[in-house]
C-alpha cells in the first residue's frame, strides 16, 4: 500500500541512494549506554544529517504544535516518532504513556512494525527498538534515513557518513565492602 502524499511534506525522488556506514565498538553488557565516537562527533556530515532530518520532522509535526530539538533524545520514548509516522502514513500507531523503559520500547516497537508494514523496512543490523530507546544515534539516524529514502522525501542527505558508536557498560560497585 502506498501512502498518500501529505500536503505539508512534498515528495521528490532522490537522485541516488545515500549510504550510512556504521560501526559499533565494544560488546553488549547487561545495561548499556551509547555515545558517539569523537571522530564521528567532528564529522560535519553528521551535523548536516541531524539538522536536515530534524527540519523534516519539524515540518511534519509543527501543525500539531510539536517540536523536536534533539531528535535522538526527543524520539527515544516513541511518542514523537509515532506522531511523525502517523502523519507520514495516515495510520494510527497505538502508544502508551512512556513512564518506563518497557513502555517506551513497546512504543518504538509499534513504530517499527508500522515502518515494516508500510515500506517493508526491517534491518535489525542498522536499527533496533532497544537502540532507539537507549538513545543510540546510529539506530535512530539509520531508521529516519531509510524512511526518508522510502518516502522519497525532500531531505538533503550526505553522500556518505560513517557513524561509530561506543557502547559503554553501566555497572554498579559493591557497597558496604
Amino acid at each position: 500500500m502506498t501512502p498518500t502524499p501529505s500536503p505539508s511534506l512534498p515528495r521528490q525522488r532522490l537522485s541516488n541512494a545515500r549510504q550510512i556506514r556504521t560501526r559499533t565498538l565494544s560488546v553488549t553488557p547487561e545495561q548499556t549506554s551509547f555515545e558517539l565516537h569523537p571522530t564521528t562527533l567532528r564529522n560535519p556530515n553528521l551535523a548536516k544529517l541531524t539538522y536536515n532530518l530534524g527540519k523534516w520532522i519539524n515540518a511534519a509535526i509543527s501543525p500539531q504544535n510539536l517540536y523536536v530539538r534533539d531528535i535522538v533524545q526527543d524520539m527515544a520514548d516513541g511518542k514523537l516518532l509515532a506522531t511523525f509516522l502517523q502523519i507520514l502514513t495516515g495510520q494510527k500507531v497505538e502508544t502508551t504513556p512512556p513512564i518506563t523503559e518497557i513502555a517506551s520500547r513497546m512504543n518504538v516497537e509499534a513504530c517499527l512494525a508500522l515502518v515494516e508494514q508500510q515500506w517493508g523496512l526491517k534491518d535489525s543490523s542498522r536499527y533496533t527498538a532497544n537502540g532507539i530507546v537507549l538513545k543510540d544515534h546510529k539506530s535512530l539516524l539509520c531508521l529516519l534515513t531509510d524512511i526518508a529514502l522510502a518516502t522519497k522525501a525532500i531531505v538533503e542527505l550526505p553522500a556518505s557518513l560513517e557513524i561509530t558508536v561506543i557502547m559503554k557498560e553501566v555497572t554498579s560497585c559493591c557497597s558496604g565492602v
